[in-house]
């Protein structure tokens, strides 16, 4: 029943009503969005901190499209995750040192699908550099190692080709030695008498 008004997000329906101002929205986050789930969560972070941010829950996965476009129109920046995080660390943080909580990042940590539950520990720059001469080198080395070219797909594709002729002559001779078997063991005579008592 929540609804988007041009300046508000309403719920007037039935208490306890809801009316919040877009205005107020520092960043909107979207929870449980994965694959198979029917259903995601919506937390509305406020610009002012002290206010702890508000929660939409279980909204339908078929709805997510028009909420992000939503979100779109009106400008507020979102995120989505596959997991629900601890909102009150995360606002505990954010409330005792909100300098060194943008210093390192802000919000960002939202849009990686993190695994820490809300805690919003710097980000650690990747170790793994390399050097232009390095990426060329890699490159060369690369195309050298690569040998299957078009000669070796041709050859796998003949060989594929004799193995299906293999198959078929493999079957055509394993039915023969099933009819064999079955005159051998006396099954055939068995078959030729029921099916014509059955007439």
């Amino acid at each position: 029943m929540i609804q988007p008004t041009t300046d508000c997000l309403v719920q007037l329906t039935e208490p306890p009503f809801m009316v919040i101002s877009l205005n107020e929205i520092e960043v909107v986050h979207l929870e449980r969005v994965q694959f198979g789930l029917k259903n995601f969560d919506m937390v509305l972070v406020y610009s002012d901190f002290s206010k702890p941010p508000a929660h939409i829950n279980t909204i339908p996965v078929e709805s997510l499209d028009a909420v992000k476009d939503w979100l779109d129109s009106v400008e507020i920046p979102f995120t989505e995750g596959p997991l629900n995080l601890n909102w009150s660390q995360i606002m505990k943080t954010v409330v005792a040192d909100p300098h060194e909580f943008f210093n390192s990042g802000g919000w960002n940590f939202l849009g990686t699908d993190s695994d820490d539950e809300g805690s919003s520990e710097e980000e650690e720059e990747s170790a793994f550099e390399i050097s232009d001469d390095e990426l060329a080198s890699d490159a060369e080395s690369s195309e050298d190692e690569s040998e299957f070219d078009d000669n070796a797909s041709a050859e796998a594709s003949d060989v594929s080709d004799a193995s299906e002729d293999d198959e078929a002559d493999d079957w055509d001779e394993l039915e023969k030695k099933a009819k064999r078997k079955d005159k051998e063991s006396g099954l055939e005579d068995e078959d030729m008498k029921k099916s014509k008592k059955k007439r």
